[in-house]
């Protein structure tokens, strides 16, 4: 009986112990757990709030190929210091419409005169003025182009009046008074009246 009893006196203590682990397990298992181990899994994830920068974004891919598209025509495409070489009569149509141009084609044959195969006019001077001022505009500079003279006889004979007119290889006739290179500006024609007293009272009398 008393071995009976010392047997049971140590077992007590060891139902005791293993009890006590028990409910310590069981109480780390509930403190890691969810409170409401029902809803886990059906909780939602929600995102992290989106964290302030200081760092400019970079612009929308839209913006930079806009900005790119503008630099290529900017840096790709500049515009032309030199017009292309035209056909003469596209030339001789372009400069009718001009209003600094229109003028010098038109005096050229007032002071040329109408004859093509040979220089015709007293005013040699002004001739070879007009021509070499009407050679200056870029609708003409350094040349004009046509066809073969069988194709197109009107664009050739103008380009020869223009470039191979037979007063602009003369290199004798009257004298003139006042040879000039190209045709005089308005503040030259002025300087030139100022010069002559007749001229320069009807200027002053019309001011």
């Amino acid at each position: 009986y008393v071995a009976a009893t010392l047997r049971l006196a140590m077992q007590v203590p060891l139902s005791v112990a293993v009890a006590v682990a028990a409910v310590a397990v069981t109480l780390t298992i509930g403190v890691r757990a969810s409170e409401f181990p029902e809803r886990e899994c059906c909780d939602p994830v929600y995102p992290l709030p989106a964290v302030s920068a200081s760092v400019t974004p970079d612009p929308p891919s839209s913006v930079s190929a806009s900005s790119a598209v503008t630099q290529e025509t900017h840096t790709g495409h500049p515009m032309k210091s030199k017009m292309e070489t035209l056909n003469c009569l596209l030339a001789r149509q372009l400069c009718f419409e001009d209003p600094s141009c229109s003028p010098i084609l038109e005096t050229i044959p007032r002071v040329c005169g109408a004859e093509f195969v040979s220089c015709s006019t007293v005013t040699v001077t002004k001739c070879q003025a007009a021509l070499r001022t009407l050679q200056l505009f870029p609708l003409f500079k350094p040349t004009c182009l046509c066809r073969e003279p069988q194709l197109d006889q009107e664009c050739n004979s103008f380009r020869n009046f223009l470039f191979d007119h037979p007063c602009m290889f003369v290199t004798k006739k009257e004298r003139d008074p006042y040879p000039i290179e190209a045709l005089p500006t308005c503040n030259h024609a002025l300087s030139v009246c100022q010069k002559e007293k007749a001229c320069s009272q009807l200027y002053e009398n019309f001011k």
